[in-house]
């Protein structure tokens, strides 16, 4: 029996890809595939595990049903940060384009959960910082 924190796989979107760990993921319900969350009021499905499936050169591929894996969104999950947002410990975490993590002075609508490091500042590099959020049962229905 699978443990709840691991990993489920899925598919993606065609022209679709993710380069690692920690991207905010979310479904396209018409065709039940995963892609890199866009910003804006769209449920978060889960986080990605690592990066999606790719060819025999290491090449990520984008046709449609390449595999990805994510965690559920439950208890404290790694989220890479869009860059140069403020985290202070407690402060609301928001889903956020290209499936990075939004402060809430940047806030697009859906949240994903609550920060829980210490005060830090995101590096200038989008996806670069990853932090801890705490994701179990916030901002998602």
């Amino acid at each position: 029996m699978p443990n709840m924190s691991d990993a489920i796989d899925g598919n993606l979107k065609a022209s679709s890809a993710v380069s690692g760990a920690g991207y905010i993921m979310t479904n396209d319900s018409t065709n039940n595939r995963l892609y890199l969350h866009p910003g804006g009021n769209v449920i978060p499905m889960g986080i990605s595990a690592g990066a999606s499936e790719k060819d025999a050169d290491g090449v990520l591929l984008t046709t449609a049903d390449a595999s990805v894996s994510i965690f559920p969104l439950s208890g404290v999950l790694y989220v890479r940060a869009k860059a140069s947002q403020t985290w202070t410990t407690g402060l609301g975490v928001y889903c956020g384009a290209g499936g990075l993590a939004l402060d809430s002075a940047d806030a697009s609508g859906q949240q994903l959960g609550i920060y829980l490091g210490t005060g830090v500042t995101s590096t200038s590099t989008d996806g670069e910082t990853l932090i801890p959020v705490l994701c179990c049962g916030v901002g998602h229905v």
